[in-house]
Parts: structure tokens; sequence; C-alpha cells
């Protein structure tokens, strides 16, 4: 438990990569609730679940990024990471299946 406690250096490669990471979960959501297109296809006249689902995903677990930074935890900036790693793994081929992409 100390461990987790215990606050890191962070190198500046890895804040590169932390702000490379979370900038698209910021941006991202921006673009689709903008412009319809983006999710819904070029046919899509209205913002749908799929761009609110999309937005409140990314949102929140860019916070939780900007938080585990804040907080220099690096278990929790592990955690973070491999969850991005598959929601973005599923999302691909479930994109692809559904016609979404």
């Amino acid at each position: 438990m100390d461990q987790l406690a215990h606050k890191c250096q962070m190198p500046w490669w890895l804040t590169a990569i932390i702000v490379i990471e979370t900038l698209p979960m910021f941006l991202g959501p921006i673009f689709a609730l903008n412009n319809p297109a983006f999710l819904g296809g070029a046919e899509a006249t209205e913002v749908g679940f799929t761009a609110w689902l999309y937005t409140a995903r990314n949102f929140a677990v860019g916070i939780c990024f900007v938080i585990a930074y804040l907080l220099r935890s690096a278990p929790m900036l592990l955690i973070l990471i491999l969850v991005r790693l598959l929601t973005d793994l599923v999302d691909g081929p479930a994109f692809l299946i559904f016609g979404l992409a």
C-alpha cells in the first residue's frame, strides 16, 4: 500500500506521451458533437447516441489521466493506459463489424 502513496518523478518523455495520448480524448468528442458525420456517417444530420457515448467515455478517461498525472501516480497511469488500449482494441473491430468506420 505504501507503493500507491509514493509519488514518482515524471520524465519529460512520459509527460509528452501523456499529452499526446490525452489530447485526442478531449478533441475527438468535440469534433463528434460539432459534426454529426464524424461518427454517424456521411448521411448523418444530427448527433446520435453513439456520439454522446463516445464523448462521455473519452472525457471520463481523459479527466482520469489528468488527475493521475497531477497526483503523479504511476500505478494509476499504468491502469489507465491499459484500459485505453483495451477500449481501442475493442472499438476498432466493432466499428468495422457494424459498418460505422
